[in-house]
């Protein structure tokens, strides 16, 4: 999950939400995976380590999203997460910047784009985690007993 820090334009005011439900949901019982943050003051070194190693990377849209470089492109996928209104470049309707889909796409690397529904580019926005969660459901599956939402207990007898 990449973190571009507290108060930094398009960071995720619930950076610490979003961690806590990726780890709940796939970091936890038998077959878990591994949940890593990356800031933006690592070395370089420490991003290629970190990338290369990585199947999914989740962050907002920003520079941090273009480690996708160092990713292994037969098992990548980038989930980036944009603020409601536009991010620089802008297409289609939210005006998104879609620079790190076509680099992804170039990498051998799958895409998805995740849209907030609050933010713009200047301002920290909070990120649909239901969404998100998603699009990494449809990327990985979770460990079979990581804590999902509780099963209907309607019973018909």
């Amino acid at each position: 999950l990449q973190e571009r820090g507290k108060g930094v334009m398009r960071s995720l005011i619930n950076h610490e939400e979003v961690l806590t439900g990726i780890e709940e949901a796939f970091a936890r019982g038998r077959g878990a995976r591994r949940v890593a943050v990356f800031g933006s003051h690592a070395t370089l070194a420490e991003a290629v380590a970190l990338h290369s190693a990585a199947e999914v990377l989740v962050g907002p849209h920003g520079a941090g999203v273009s480690h996708v470089l160092w990713m292994r492109p037969d098992r990548c996928h980038v989930i980036e997460i944009h603020p409601h209104s536009g991010n620089g470049h802008y297409f289609g309707k939210h005006k998104a910047n879609l620079c790190h889909a076509i680099t992804a796409l170039a990498a051998g690397c799958g895409y998805t784009p995740v849209i907030a529904d609050n933010g713009n580019e200047n301002i920290p926005f909070r990120a649909p985690l239901p969404q998100v969660l998603a699009a990494l459901r449809a990327v990985i599956q979770p460990p079979p007993d990581a804590a999902l939402p509780p099963a209907s207990t309607n019973s018909t007898a």
